[in-house]
């Protein structure tokens, strides 16, 4: 029995013969299953191979189909991240856009220009043509004599004869109304609120008008 059974294992191996087809000959277990022929046990095995081959396939194919998920997801949060960030761009630059305010017409800045000057003086409050002034009343006080001469010495003399106007006597004359805004503005406790206002603007006017001579 022994001879026999060595003598079939050396055709075996001499003949291509697969162990496991021997091994099934003799009862021996492969893939723990037990093949009752040669050619059931070389099926097993081959099955067994076959099995082995897919399993490693298709957890390749999951692994792949993992990677390009994970990749379509990353590509996906960048893609909204991105859009994010445009629309915020875009939000913004709208609302800066809302507050800029389209240049003034030349119109417009003529009419700015203008607020806050000093009212022209009416010809009868300041005659055109001989230079006299009509003073208000705060401003007849004696405390301001000194103004009422130098600024009543200025226009006439301005009006009588232009060319000989100079910018000696124009400059005394501004600095006489800024000293007379001055005492006018110490003594305003002495004088009614529309008094004082009266006088502080007709001063500021012979000003404005002094500049346009």
């Amino acid at each position: 029995m022994r001879l026999a059974a060595l003598t079939l294992l050396t055709l075996s191996i001499l003949g291509g013969c697969p162990l496991a087809a021997f091994g099934q000959f003799f009862g021996m277990p492969y893939g723990g299953y037990y093949a009752s022929t040669a050619g059931e046990g070389y099926a097993i095995g081959m099955a067994d191979m076959v099995r082995s081959a897919g399993m490693a396939t298709l957890m390749t194919s999951k692994a792949a189909g993992n990677v390009e998920d994970a990749r379509s997801k990353y590509i996906d949060n960048v893609m909204k991240s991105t859009q994010a960030y445009i629309d915020r761009e875009r939000m913004l630059q709208s609302y800066q856009d809302s507050l800029r305010r389209p240049p003034p017409t030349s119109e417009q800045l003529y009419r700015m220009a203008q607020i806050g000057l000093p009212q022209a003086l009416s010809a009868s409050q300041l005659d055109p043509v001989s230079g006299k002034i009509a003073w208000p009343v705060v401003l007849r006080d004696d405390a301001f004599e000194s103004y009422r001469q130098t600024a009543q010495e200025f226009f006439q003399e301005a009006t009588a004869k232009p060319e000989t106007f100079s910018y000696d006597s124009y400059n005394q004359f501004q600095q006489a109304s800024s000293d007379c805004l001055g005492e006018l503005k110490a003594r305003i406790k002495d004088y009614r609120p529309n008094d004082y206002i009266q006088a502080k603007k007709f001063i500021e006017s012979l000003t404005y008008a002094a500049q346009h001579m």
